[in-house]
């Protein structure tokens, strides 16, 4: 039964909402579309995700991830496969990665990255800091706005943006 809150500070705000929770097989492949909400999903096969608003939690994919996220802070850990991100607002923290992570597009928000078996390639930050630590192939950020860059433990090559 969904849970309803009906009253706000200028009267009568009637609106319902519902925690759900799914359990499949884990050897399935899920495509996941969420408007509005936190979200956490774990013990998964490979994932696309496409969401609009609340926090993620992800851990434990034993393929690929990719995620679209317009707001709200994501955290993903434990993916066996590659993870691909693009983020419009929140921060980003992804740790134990199997292969190569990719971050397409992040318009705001400090990137934490730890623990990556392959390489990092950050194309596009706009504003907040990157942090990446223990890589164990190349690290590779094509642009950055604003916000410092720190990287350490980077098995292979480092590019970064110059300064203009």
């Amino acid at each position: 039964m969904p849970n309803s809150k009906n009253s706000s500070w200028f009267g009568k705000n009637t609106y319902a909402f519902v925690d759900l929770e799914i359990m499949l097989p884990k050897t399935i492949a899920l495509e996941i579309s969420d408007s509005s909400g936190d979200l956490s999903i774990s013990h998964v096969a490979t994932l696309s995700l496409e969401d609009s608003s609340g926090d993620l939690e992800i851990a434990h994919v034993s393929g690929d991830l990719t995620v679209d996220d317009s707001s709200g802070g994501i955290d993903i850990e434990h993916v066996l496969g590659s993870v691909s991100v693009s983020d419009s607002s929140g921060g980003i923290d992804i740790s134990d990665v199997g292969k190569d992570v990719l971050i397409r597009a992040d318009s705001s928000g400090d990137i934490y990255i730890k623990n990556v078996k392959a390489g990092v390639h950050i194309k596009r930050d706009s504003s907040g800091s990157i942090y990446v630590k223990d890589i164990g192939g190349d690290f590779r950020v094509d642009r950055d706005g604003s916000g410092g860059i720190t990287h350490k433990n980077i098995g292979g090559k480092v590019e970064l943006p110059t300064e203009d």
